[in-house]
């Protein structure tokens, strides 16, 4: 049984003073292949909602949707069951020294990983969306429409992916904290960007989350079915302070990053968090880490 889960990521300063983190939209994934089972999975999901726009039986249903473009498939889908567009994934990990995921999701090791207590009420009973589940790692995609039926497809991966050891938070979008969008997003009518209306979220809507970043808040209701396939669209949960339990350095961080991550970790909040700093093992492929 596991104590703690791990969050590996870039050196986010600016993480200490608003404790959010992303809830993904599926279409922002690294994974072609998230929430996409299998076209059994799809024809007994139809059968289910009484959605006869593709057949009647399986066979039939699975036959129409082998004929039809992939992208056109799941736009049919996700019309009849947009459930798929209103659901985020917050990802984590069961181990804390993963040299491919220090590469990979820290930055090269010059992030930091952050420890969470799994038994935190944030984690077990979320006021949307289910709580934290392990991912299965399998060699065929979801077939057949199981007990948890819709949301299966969420908490199963390739094996190849089984190196990851992750854990899924899944929650609603709609109950996001903070929804950010990248200022390139209206890079198309720089002078004239209030007035751009090719955009779902107009500049007006907007003010600057941080000074200096080329982050936007959107103040304004968002519809997820819409802005989901914007990739710099980020909906945010902010993770409250006692879940967090320590936090690790990586081998390679800036000095002077760290140094403003420890000056935030003196505030009143955020003493209780231990500090560790991960070395590079000289005999092994392994990295220490050691308490400062």
């Amino acid at each position: 049984m596991i104590h703690s889960i791990f969050k590996y990521m870039p050196a986010r300063v600016e993480f200490f003073d608003n404790l959010l983190l992303r809830a993904s939209h599926k279409t922002a994934l690294n994974d072609p292949f998230e929430v996409r089972p299998s076209l059994g999975f799809l024809a007994d999901l139809c059968i289910s909602y009484k959605d006869s726009r593709f057949g009647e039986t399986r066979n039939e249903i699975i036959e129409y949707l082998r004929r039809t473009r992939i992208d056109n498939l799941w736009a049919e889908i996700e019309t009849a069951l947009p459930y798929y567009e209103y659901h985020g994934i917050m990802s984590f990990t069961e181990e804390n020294d993963n040299l491919l995921m220090w590469s990979h999701y820290a930055d090269q090791h010059k992030g930091i990983i952050l420890e969470f207590d799994n038994s935190h009420s944030f984690f077990t009973k979320p006021e949307s969306g289910y709580g934290l589940q392990p991912v299965l790692y399998r060699k065929t995609r979801v077939d057949k429409l199981g007990e948890n039926s819709l949301i299966e497809p969420y908490f199963h991966k390739s094996k190849e992916w089984a190196y990851e050891q992750e854990h899924r938070l899944l929650v609603c979008l709609d109950d996001a904290d903070v929804n950010l969008i990248s200022e390139g997003y209206f890079s198309g009518c720089p002078d004239c960007r209030d007035k751009d209306e090719s955009k779902y979220i107009k500049w007006k809507d907007c003010e600057v989350f941080n000074a200096g970043s080329n982050l936007l808040k959107v103040k304004s209701h968002v519809d997820y079915s819409i802005i989901a396939n914007e990739p710099s669209f980020m909906a945010m949960f902010k993770v409250p302070c006692e879940a967090i339990k320590s936090v690790c350095f990586g081998a390679m961080i800036d000095k002077a990053t760290k140094a403003q991550i420890l000056e935030k970790l003196q505030s009143y909040e955020l003493k209780h968090i231990k500090k560790y700093q991960a070395y590079i093992d000289l005999f092994d492929y392994n990295l220490q880490m050691t308490e400062i």
